[in-house]
Formats: structure tokens, sequence, C-alpha cells
């Protein structure tokens, strides 16, 4: 995965890049002023971010499910120069960029989740087209299963994907302006 950086029409833009294509989002600043102001900044920097990269794939729900599997695409942004807050309460739609509470973490819901409302930062959007393409791909990567507990809870199934797609489909590079390093992902 790489991030890059672009301004047009006044709308700020983020591209997260993997071999498998681009991923825009447009970003919420009015919603998430102090998180999208942490990711303009790390994609700003021109730099390897290190540690970015996506690790969980979940397709969407079946109909009236919220899961799992639970439809999101999980990732890091370990180029983030702070862990960003909890910033408001938004509901979450299919293509909502969303900051997990207290990480450098992040997901692209690939469905809806009225139930979590409140629970992350949504601080973007993905546009319609990359959700069916780029992010539709990499939902659809092979992934392996790990059984978890939660603290004395049921145990829960996860979908990870393998370490050798997280090397070579989800590396990341920052940049700004992002024309350059778009040519190279191309």
């Amino acid at each position: 995965m790489g991030a890059s950086y672009s301004e047009k029409s006044g709308h700020n833009i983020v591209h997260l890049l993997s071999s498998l294509g681009k991923v825009a989002i447009h970003l919420n600043t009015g919603a998430a002023p102090r998180t999208t102001a942490l990711v303009l900044k790390a994609a700003q920097a021109n730099t390897r971010c290190t540690g970015c990269r996506f690790y969980r794939n979940e397709a969407a729900p079946q109909a009236a499910s919220f899961g799992p599997p639970y439809g999101l695409l999980q990732g890091s942004l370990g180029a983030l120069p702070a862990v960003p807050p909890l910033e408001g309460a938004h509901n979450i739609t299919s293509g909502s960029v969303c900051q997990i509470a207290g990480t450098r973490d992040f997901f692209i819901a690939v469905a809806g989740h009225p139930e979590w409302i409140g629970s992350f930062t949504v601080w973007g959007q993905v546009p319609a087209h990359d959700m069916a393409t780029t992010v539709a791909q990499l939902v659809a990567r092979p992934y392996h299963e790990l059984a978890g507990g939660m603290r004395g809870r049921r145990r829960l199934r996860f979908r990870w994907l393998p370490a050798a797609c997280k090397q070579r489909d989800m590396l990341v590079t920052c940049c700004w302006p992002c024309a350059a390093e778009l040519a190279a992902f191309k």
C-alpha cells in the first residue's frame, strides 16, 4: 500500500496505492479535523510510509447479519505522527474510512454498520468506483482464519491476509503532490 495526497477543486484526497491499484479517500475534514490533519501530514511527508499496510480482509456479511464476516478491509497507517483521537459519532456506510480508537489502525467498510455508530472516527469516504474495483480485489485476496477470544467472551474467527500478500501488495509510499508516485504504481 502506498499513500499520496492531492487537492482538486477544494477537495482533500488521499490515495492509498498497492500493486492492485489505487484507492482514493475523500477526507471528511469537518467530521474528523484532528484525524484528517494527521493523515494529511503523513501523506505530505514525501517519505516511505513505514508500517503502513493492509492486514485483514472480510467480505460483506450475508443480508441482515452484523457478521462475522464484518465487511471490512483493515490496515495500519504506521506513519501517522500521533495516534488520532476518537472524533464524532457518524454512521458507517459502505466506503466509510474509519479510525480504530487508540491506534494507528483503520478500516474501509465494505458494508454498512449502523450498530457501530460512535465507536470509530469516520474520517473519509472511498468513491463507489474504487470500492467496486481495487477494494473489491483486496477484500477477495486469499486469507487464513485465526480464532481469538475477547476477555472471556465467545471465541471469534478473524480473517487475516497472509504475510506474503501483505509485503508484496500492500507496501506504502507517502508523497505530495502525488502525480509521480501514482505513475510509478500504474
